[in-house]
């Protein structure tokens, strides 16, 4: 069955990413284990695998060093498609935090020029906002699921970077002050 992030809650139909390949999560759905990462990179859009590039090999190293077989593993990201800016030449591709930048810049003109013309502004959507029902949908499945295997915390998330941390504990803290602390999140509004 061909995966459909629709299908799981993406608003891929509004987001600015649209036209862009994205790369799907992967794991087995009995996945006691989820690396949540920021957005694919040059590599896991060209081989269609999150982790592919150098991040990859690192976070392979690092899972075969505590003994964790990534083919067990459920591997997503908060964002499915590699952040491109449109008309732009060449398509310039940034990392998602810099792609959000450029974005609230360009909303903060839209809104300006709106307000000057009397008009509503016509916003470009975040392609967070229209993926993390997705993310969250997807992990608060795969937490059911070890509930129900009878692991007593559930689902472990293991978010990779700031922004990722982020978005799947919905806390305002950096990842450094989130490392080492177990954060319980709520199956019900995934939120910690």
């Amino acid at each position: 069955m061909k995966y459909d992030p629709r299908k799981a809650g993406a608003l891929c139909d509004v987001c600015p990413l649209r036209a862009c390949k994205p790369v799907f999560p992967e794991g087995p759905p009995n996945s006691d284990v989820a690396i949540v990462g920021e957005a694919p990179g040059f590599m896991d859009e060209r081989l269609g695998r999150l982790f592919s590039g150098g991040a990859g090999d690192l976070l392979n190293e690092i899972l075969e060093h505590v003994g964790l077989d990534r083919d067990r593993l459920h591997v997503n990201s908060v964002v499915l498609c590699r952040p491109e800016v449109p008309n732009m030449t060449g398509g310039k591709r940034w990392d998602l935090k810099t792609y959000l930048s450029w974005l609230n810049k360009e909303n903060a003109a839209r809104r300006k020029a709106a307000k000057k013309t009397k008009s509503i502004p016509e916003l470009i959507p975040s392609p967070v906002d229209c993926c993390e029902t997705r993310l969250k949908g997807e992990l608060q499945t795969l937490d059911r699921g070890a509930r129900g295997r009878r692991r007593p915390n559930g689902l472990v998330v293991v978010p990779i970077g700031n922004f990722a941390a982020k978005i799947v504990t919905g806390l305002d803290k950096g990842i450094m002050k989130l490392r080492g602390s177990p954060i319980e999140i709520d199956d019900e509004t995934g939120v910690a």
